[in-house]
């Protein structure tokens, strides 16, 4: 979600624009490599929910393959495509997908990875930011 890491990780996109995946809800319970009590962001099916996102058209198949090793996909992660809503149409998407045996429901994020999140705050509904906050249980600060 914070197109400066992006940039700085030396992926190239052409554009990004704000996507809906319905049926699913965001949690931070990926085990962290470095720090094994906090938690990264995952998705998981929940039949009611939604999940607000940045979508990143990249420059080619190649970008794709260049976000497998900061994502430790396939170990960590696995790429999988879902159908996402943007504002003007419903296109396929390739997110990442935390494996099983990585996960652990406990965790948080910490604050400096929440901030990356928050990166395209201005992008994202402001119930959807409430909802952020909360289950990350780190204060808003406007």
């Amino acid at each position: 979600m914070n197109p400066e890491r992006m940039t700085q990780r030396k992926l190239q996109f052409r554009s990004l624009q704000v996507g809906f995946l319905h049926g699913y809800r965001l949690v931070f319970n990926k085990i962290s490599r470095r720090h094994p009590d906090c938690g990264h962001a995952n998705i998981v099916p929940a039949s009611e929910s939604i999940v607000e996102g940045i979508l990143y058209r990249l420059e080619g198949c190649r970008e794709l393959d260049k976000m497998d090793p900061f994502e430790h996909a396939p170990v960590d992660y696995r790429r999988q495509v879902v159908r996402v809503e943007t504002r003007s149409s419903r296109i396929r998407a390739t997110t990442y997908i935390a494996t099983p045996g990585h996960t652990n429901d406990e965790l948080k994020p910490p604050k400096w990875y929440f901030e990356h999140l928050l990166a395209s705050k201005h992008r994202l509904s402001s119930s959807y930011l409430d909802y952020l906050h909360k289950i990350a249980d780190i204060p808003k600060i406007d």
